[in-house]
């Protein structure tokens, strides 16, 4: 029941085209983002190395001499993302030999080259797609390359012949090496891109038995100034998953673009909880006294000492019929709880019913509201909860109560839940729930705000 109840605080597929978590990367979170792909694209052009070339001219042992790392710009459009690389110098140098039979004689020669590229373009369109499992597939949709100037050098040999006539062989080298660069940008994305994408949570454990869905409800939304992603966010059993018959509300537009990196968790995320909690009969608890603090413990008694108050003190021919004992109180909901976001934070409101027991009999049943207040915090990626306030009233107890003793029985059972049920909510909601990011993205100048439907967390990152 704790465990439910945090998660209610600190917060598949759905059946509406409304998501129950949206993310949203800003143009300033993408800029971050091609920092460090640019970084990494540097360091995979570097280690460029182009296959050995045979026919009329061989070319052998072909490697990198020097590079100028391109510099890159990502925007998002309507297909997908463009990545452009630009203004990268290449140097390489090569062993090349020519075999040609002249008449009855074979003509050889052999030396050194180097090839020197400068002006270098690449662009690369980017998509992300949903695979069977309606999770993110990056891929490259296309890669296009240009050489803004090429100088060929021989060296050697009849060097100073094939330098006159390098145009008959430089067409061709710069086709393979401007193919190869398109070919080694388009893996990186397609290996090193997917991979990392694929680190994005799908799901989130929320104890043993529950999970949260994060798996996306469409493919990626990019536009000119933001991509969106639009996840589930539906609460659900892992042991017998069905749906739910709750559907998220719209989202309400959001104009800002001053954070990287923006985060909606709607109330369908709460209230899908409640009603999956509920169906499965989870959300009962046993109070006694083992569950009770040392010092509290005397609260359940049946026989009261004359300076304390326990229960035996305002329920009649309790300490008669079961001396010198203690009480147990199961508590079971009795209806799915309430659940919403508002600006104040989250209210949530529970009703059950309460059952009294002293040596095995049951004396005494009354239905009960719990309501507890709730904030939020995010701390390393996560969603950490606290109680605010909560209270328990009592009502419409059997055998009936006359007044004061129902006032009693208020008071004693406020005190149960404030000793036992908030220490042990804040214990839980400093684990938190994890949110539906990539591995390597560290949260900077985060900040959590309620709204009346959903929470919305604005934060910079860190991409490593």
């Amino acid at each position: 029941m704790y465990q439910i109840l945090i998660f209610l605080l600190v917060l598949g597929q759905t059946r509406s085209l409304n998501p129950g978590v949206k993310m949203r990367l800003t143009d300033k979170g993408l800029n971050a983002v091609n920092s460090v792909a640019q970084s990494l694209v540097a360091r995979e052009l570097d280690k460029l190395k182009l296959p050995d070339q045979d026919g009329k001219v061989s070319v052998r042992n072909m490697r990198k001499e020097s590079l100028t790392p391109p510099h890159s710009h990502m925007s998002p459009g309507p297909t997908g993302l463009t990545w452009t690389l630009t203004d990268f110098s290449l140097s390489v140098a090569f062993d090349w030999s020519y075999q040609k039979k002249v008449w009855f004689a074979k003509v050889r020669d052999s030396g050194r080259a180097s090839a020197t590229f400068r002006g270098v373009s690449v662009t690369v369109t980017l998509a992300v797609d949903l695979d069977g499992n309606q999770e993110p597939l990056l891929r490259s949709r296309g890669c296009s390359a240009n050489i803004g100037d090429f100088n060929l050098r021989f060296h050697g040999g009849n060097a100073w012949l094939y330098n006159i006539i390098k145009g008959l062989f430089q067409r061709s080298l710069k086709n393979k090496i401007r193919d190869k660069i398109c070919e080694l940008v388009e893996k990186f994305v397609n290996e090193n891109g997917a991979r990392e994408l694929r680190t994005m949570r799908t799901s989130a454990n929320v104890g043993d038995l529950f999970a949260l869905d994060f798996k996306l409800t469409e493919s990626l939304v990019f536009t000119p100034q933001y991509i969106e992603s639009r996840h589930s966010g539906e609460f659900y059993s892992k042991t017998s998953r069905t749906a739910t018959p709750l559907t998220p509300a719209p989202i309400p537009d959001w104009p800002y673009t001053d954070n990287m990196l923006y985060i909606w968790v709607t109330d369908y995320t709460a209230k899908t909880a409640a009603y999956v909690t509920q169906s499965k009969d989870f959300l009962k608890y046993t109070i006694t006294k083992q569950t009770l603090p040392a010092e509290s413990r005397s609260i359940l008694d049946t026989t009261c000492p004359s300076d304390e108050t326990c229960v035996g003190a305002f329920i009649d021919q309790l300490s008669e019929n079961y001396p010198n004992t203690s009480v147990a109180i199961d508590i079971r909901s009795a209806k799915t709880p309430e659940v919403a976001f508002t600006t104040s934070g989250l209210d949530l409101k529970l009703y059950g019913q309460l059952t009294f027991t002293a040596g095995g009999q049951t004396f005494l049943s009354c239905l009960v509201t719990l309501s507890l207040s709730g904030t939020a915090q995010v701390e390393n990626e996560k969603l950490i909860g606290s109680i605010t306030d909560i209270s328990l009233t009592v009502s419409e107890a059997s055998p009936p109560m006359n007044r004061v003793y129902m006032f009693m029985l208020n008071v004693v059972a406020n005190r149960l839940v404030r000793t036992v049920v908030q220490p042990a909510l804040n214990d839980l909601a400093r684990k938190g729930v994890d949110l539906p990011i990539p591995k390597g993205v560290k949260f900077s100048n985060s900040r959590l705000a309620f709204y009346n439907g959903y929470l919305l967390v604005a934060t910079d990152a860190i991409f490593t």
